[in-house]
């Protein structure tokens, strides 16, 4: 008996054609690549508008600053400007006369100082009379004498602009970041016709029947600490010369004060 083999040929896998071949997951290099510059662009955008509101907010936190500062000096000095030159009444003791003036006492200074010569600041010293009780001077001590004196400095190493008077012989910083400090006196003087001519100057007059201190200017200068971006801008300082601003913020204030020239 003959045994009979079979062989089956193994069927061969079909190649798949290449319109059906498998979709690949996942991102390329170059989507990567792209998606990365775009994030960073985004990144560097959000970066600088943060820097740029912070700078703003500096500047304008800095000019509220220097605002308030410049706006407590100048209160603190007109304060007493506007007493200066006023006399005491004193009820009289006869029935011709309702009441006399306190005089002040000899010697005393009622406008005076120091005018700096070229850049440097003056020293401004004022007198004033006290007739009420519970008056204070500039550091905010208690005043029992009849009269006294203030005065008014800067100190150009530290930028601050300090008090004193005769109450306490103690010199006190009331504001910083001050760079100059100037002032001006509005002189008056009379003719023999009674009419009144003013002069801007440096000194005080010498208080007469016809001629004294009608007004007092004040000028501040301010420097802020924070840097900002260097320009050519140009500002006008107290000594009335033009300056580039630089890198730091510079504010300049000026007031003027009125003096009492008659007794009250």
């Amino acid at each position: 008996m003959t045994a009979c083999l079979t062989i089956h040929n193994a069927a061969k896998p079909v190649p798949a054609s290449g319109g059906h071949r498998s979709a690949q997951g996942g991102f390329t290099l170059l989507e990567l690549l792209v998606g990365m510059f775009i994030g960073l662009i985004i990144t560097g955008v959000a970066l600088g508008t943060l820097m740029l509101t912070r700078a703003t907010s500096s500047t304008i936190s800095e000019v509220a600053q220097l605002q308030q500062q410049a706006a407590y000096a100048l209160q603190i000095m007109g304060n007493h400007i506007r007493q200066t030159g006023s006399y005491e009444l004193q009820p009289a003791l006869n029935s011709t006369t309702a009441f006399t003036f306190t005089d002040y006492p000899t010697g005393f200074t009622r406008f005076g100082g120091s005018n700096g010569t070229g850049s440097k600041p003056d020293t401004f010293t004022i007198g004033t009379q006290t007739p009420i009780a519970g008056v204070r001077d500039c550091k905010g001590a208690e005043v029992t004498a009849t009269a006294y004196t203030t005065i008014f400095s800067l100190t150009k190493a530290d930028g601050n602009l300090r008090c004193n008077s005769s109450v306490k012989n103690e010199a006190q910083a009331i504001i910083e970041n001050v760079t100059d400090f100037q002032v001006w006196y509005r002189n008056y003087e009379i003719d023999a016709v009674g009419n009144y001519s003013f002069q801007r100057q440096e000194a005080p007059r010498p208080l007469t029947a016809t001629r004294g201190v009608a007004a007092i200017e004040i000028c501040l200068e301010l420097t802020g600490s924070e840097k900002l971006p260097k320009t050519d801008t140009k500002y006008t300082n107290c000594q009335g010369e033009e300056k580039e601003i630089g890198e730091n913020l510079r504010r300049v204030f000026r007031n003027v004060y009125s003096v009492r020239v008659t007794a009250f």
